[in-house]
């Protein structure tokens, strides 16, 4: 009679939730070394394509930053450019204004400044002529302008006697003007010697001191030296010894 080989069974399993898979594995730790195999195995040979795709990716991202980059940076280059050639106008035209103001605007100004000054200093030779009287009363009485003829021709005179040389003959025919009267405090007699200017600066107190002694030289009667103007500068006030500042517009 034949003996009948058992064959032990296998317990089966039936997996319906991941919790089953979960507690088969911990049944059975031969289960899950082969399950580890076959998933690492797998993602072994699943790296080098993803490596692949991540690299293709890499290149990508990198060919787009480099061009922005290279856009930017040629954006970059063109602003500076721009800059240079506007500092390179700015530069141009900062210079040529520079040398209108300096050979053209400034010539002219001072130009313009000096004919001004020259038509008010005519206003004012006109105005003191008309209100002489008015200016020197209060210095002298018996105010008289001498005219220009009379006094040029007391002062060739003493050119020709050998007063005056030619040079303070030339200097005192320039004089603005003459006049002579008597002193208010002790009716002596005297002469003004005067220059008028717009603005009295130093320049004009030295040339009516230096005038005033030659007409004194030459009519041998005390001469006082007077300035008549609009304003008189503080340098000028500080060389007056001895010369009246008359404001004509204070009149």
């Amino acid at each position: 009679m034949k003996r009948t080989k058992r064959v032990k069974k296998e317990n089966s399993y039936i997996i319906r939730v991941f919790d089953d898979l979960l507690k088969l594995l911990q049944e059975r730790p031969d289960y899950l070394e082969k399950l580890q195999a076959i998933i690492f195995t797998r993602k072994f040979l699943e790296l080098p394509e993803k490596f692949e795709e991540q690299s293709e990716n890499f290149k990508e991202f990198r060919r787009e930053v480099n061009e922005r980059f290279e856009k930017l940076e040629n954006k970059v280059d063109e602003a500076i450019e721009i800059a240079r050639e506007a500092k390179e106008k700015a530069e141009s035209v900062e210079k040529k204004f520079d040398n209108f103001l300096e050979n053209e605007f400034k010539p002219f100004k001072k130009k313009t400044e000096n004919d001004l000054a020259k038509i008010k200093g005519v206003q004012f030779e006109l105005l003191f002529e008309k209100k002489a009287h008015a200016y020197l009363g209060r210095v002298i009485i018996k105010c008289r302008i001498i005219d220009r003829n009379s006094l040029a021709q007391r002062v060739d005179e003493a050119y020709e006697e050998g007063v005056i040389d030619d040079k303070e003959r030339l200097d005192v025919l320039s004089l603005d003007a003459l006049v002579s009267g008597k002193l208010k405090d002790d009716k002596s007699d005297t002469l003004l010697a005067i220059e008028i200017s717009s603005i009295v600066d130093v320049n004009d107190v030295d040339r009516v001191k230096r005038r005033a002694l030659i007409v004194q030289k030459i009519y041998n009667i005390k001469t006082i030296p007077i300035v008549f103007g609009d304003e008189i500068t503080d340098k000028a006030k500080e060389h007056l010894d001895g010369v009246l500042f008359i404001q004509l517009a204070g009149m």
